[in-house]
């Protein structure tokens, strides 16, 4: 049998997860291995991004109620008969939500020795005061030990798995996020017909994510009410979710509700990067940003918040971009101020956005999938 990969996302709406397991299946399916992706639904603004090579199972149903980590439990039974079923060589678990699901499915399938389980360590683990910090650490690893390798996308985040999670070093392998260099030196040419980015207005300062608690977008509107008492700017994030009504009302109690703007998911936000005066990252955890380099590889400058994992690495500690304390909104709005002042050096930016091409990346993945299926063999 031609060797295979199946990979885990819950769907394929417009996240940095979903949009590396797209890369990485396109690249896979064009070395000759069979691939697919395994989802929960078969929907999302990324379903037009998966070529033709890669089949789309879904393993759920089309409408659900429940939130996205019950759904992928619920799937256990369904990914548990597909790994039996279609015997992947090696089963990738994308990001975090899925690796639960995917180690319960893979033992309830018999934990079959000619499939090689992989997660994608995707974001930080969580942070928890003592005295409960040692049960959800507990509790987070878990989720790994049916795995044969884990891939963290930074060095921090890998040395975070191994002291907090007790994951043997052997077993991770440690490969950057990576992107399209040249996709989006081109995606950022195309025209933005906006007035806030017309010539002689003040410097639009714009954002992009999931409106989500994890991207703690209410800390960057404190930052930008600060720093709107100092000097005329404008506020732009870019993207959907939950968070969405909560912030547009905190936008108006701080009174800058005129200047900041939450236009929904762009399909191109790499136009608003290239135009923008910084892009703002205020996240209260990552794993490593995509969205980050891909602001970097349109010469766009950088300010974020030093929150685990993979930040400091991404801007060379600081080098590349201000790198300020979390959930200080006087220390991000002067940190911002700054970073306007300062010349763009574009050039420069995006001549360091390469050292994370995509490229590196998908040659990264090829050899760990290879190496796993010759282990299964």
């Amino acid at each position: 049998m031609a060797p295979m990969l199946a990979i885990l996302v819950h769907d394929l709406s417009a996240t940095g997860v979903v949009r590396n397991a797209i890369r990485i299946a396109a690249h896979m399916a064009d070395t000759g291995i069979a691939t697919e992706l395994w989802v929960m639904r078969a929907e999302g603004a990324f379903r037009d991004q998966v070529p033709q090579g890669v089949a789309v199972i879904p393993m759920g149903r089309s409408r659900s109620r429940f939130p996205r980590r019950i759904e992928t439990l619920l799937a256990v039974p369904a990914i548990a008969r597909a790994i039996a079923a279609r015997q992947p060589h090696v089963l990738l678990s994308a990001g975090n939500h899925f690796h639960l699901a995917a180690g319960l499915a893979f033992k309830k399938a018999g934990a079959p020795s000619r499939t090689r389980l992989i997660g994608r360590a995707s974001n930080a683990t969580p942070r928890v005061a003592p005295p409960l910090a040692a049960i959800a650490n507990t509790l987070d690893a878990l989720k790994y030990r049916a795995m044969d390798r884990v891939i963290a996308v930074s060095r921090e985040l890998a040395d975070d798995l191994e002291t907090r999670l007790g994951i043997a070093p052997e077993r991770i392998t440690v490969i950057a996020n990576g992107v399209d260099i040249e996709g989006v030196r081109r995606l950022s040419g195309a025209p933005l017909d906006d007035p806030w980015f017309g010539s002689g207005e003040p410097p639009v300062i714009v954002s992009a994510g999931r409106l989500s608690r994890q991207k703690n977008y209410a800390l960057l509107l404190d930052g930008f009410a600060i720093l709107r008492r100092t000097m005329p700017a404008r506020l732009v994030i870019l993207g959907d979710g939950p968070d969405r009504n909560a912030l547009l009302r905190k936008a108006a109690r701080l009174g800058i509700a005129d200047d900041v703007r939450l236009p929904g998911f762009e399909a191109n936000p790499h136009r608003y990067f290239a135009r923008a005066g910084l892009f703002a990252l205020t996240s209260r955890w990552e794993g490593a940003s995509n969205v980050i380099l891909e602001a970097l590889a349109c010469g766009c400058p950088v300010v974020a918040v030093d929150c685990p994992t993979g930040i400091r690495e991404q801007l060379d500690h600081g080098r590349i971009g201000p790198i300020v304390p979390r959930a200080d909104a006087a220390m991000l709005a002067k940190a911002m101020e700054k970073r306007l002042a300062a010349p763009r050096h574009g050039a420069e930016l995006q001549a360091y956005a390469e050292c994370f091409g995509q490229a590196r990346m998908l040659a990264a993945y090829e050899a760990v999938i290879a190496g796993e299926i010759n282990s299964g063999l």
